[in-house]
């Protein structure tokens, strides 16, 4: 049976018996840490997300900035590996590969190729002592919750902008 570990705006959030946690959640779709992900108006190729998702001048939460805290552009002059989308922004994530400097796209956690849902921190933070296997904010999910990104490639349109919510789906992490 599985036990209530706490409820997240009525929503409770269970521990089974096998020490996985499962919980309802919305199912967006998340580009960060993409090389495709962030660009500035008009750019080409078209970015995934609407850049207001990464934050604003002054307060840059998805992409890198450069020493003046300006979004820094992928550079045509650098190795494609490094800025596979000259023009578009280096966008973040929370995990990193030290092995690769801040404006290298392959520092990133690629969401296109890199399975991972964020987990809210209440969450993780109740439940670190029963599973430590958990990450503070990113983790490998079924390939259910992968879905997000290849629904991108398939849509015409753009994901829900920050605020919008998507489809509501049953997230199980753990062993």
């Amino acid at each position: 049976m599985s036990e209530v570990l706490m409820k997240i705006g009525g929503v409770p959030v269970y521990l089974d018996p096998d020490g996985s946690v499962h919980f309802v959640g919305e199912f967006t779709i998340d580009c960060d840490g993409c090389p495709m992900a962030y660009g500035p108006d008009g750019c080409l190729p078209e970015p995934y997300d609407y850049l207001a998702n990464a934050g604003y001048p002054g307060n840059w939460w998805g992409i890198v900035t450069d020493e003046y805290g300006n979004p820094y552009e992928q550079k045509e002059s650098d190795p494609r590996e490094r800025a596979p989308y000259p023009g578009l922004y280096v966008s973040t994530t929370a995990y990193v590969n030290p092995g690769y400097d801040k404006y290298d796209v392959r520092r990133y956690v690629d969401s296109e190729k890199v399975k991972f849902c964020v987990i809210p921190s209440n969450v993780k933070m109740s439940v670190a002592p029963e599973v430590p296997r958990l990450p503070h904010r990113d983790h490998r999910p079924t390939d259910r919750q992968d879905a997000r990104m290849r629904l991108l490639r398939y849509r015409p349109h753009r994901p829900p902008r920050r605020g919008q919510h998507g489809r509501r789906c049953l997230l199980r992490l753990g062993p």
